[in-house]
């Protein structure tokens, strides 16, 4: 179940990038926030999943829990995760989160912050 909820968190990722980058793709713009490197070091070409020169920032939320795995290292939290790192490695973009309660708080303050109009930029939705 974890691992259906991480796919469908990446997937949305990638989404949003895919959009972010597209509303942002209007030839001759000049827009410096493009993506511009691809695989030969060319400037010209844009590159839709391409490191941003500009930082951009996203916002979320998180419902988190302690680690299950053991070998996790102590001090690992959402905002220092592997996944929050590679994406300002990667993509130069930073994922800051609105809030960040423990899971069986999660549904209550995610529902007053959706009823108050509270939106972040990603938000992981439950399917039923």
């Amino acid at each position: 179940m974890k691992k259906k909820y991480s796919l469908l968190l990446m997937v949305m990722l990638l989404f949003f990038g895919m959009i972010l980058s597209a509303c942002n793709s209007k030839e001759g713009s000049g827009d410096s926030n493009q993506p511009t490197n691809n695989a030969e070091g060319n400037t010209g070409d844009k590159e839709p999943l391409g490191k941003y020169e500009n930082p951009v920032t996203v916002t979320m939320v998180s419902g988190y829990r302690k680690p299950e795995d053991p070998k996790t290292p102590k001090g690992i939290t959402p905002q220092t995760n592997g996944y929050v790192t590679k994406l300002k490695e990667m993509l130069n973009i930073d994922l800051k989160y609105d809030w960040e309660v423990p899971n069986e708080q999660f549904e209550q303050k995610f529902s007053l912050a959706i009823a108050s109009g509270d939106f972040p930029d990603i938000m992981s939705i439950d399917m039923n």
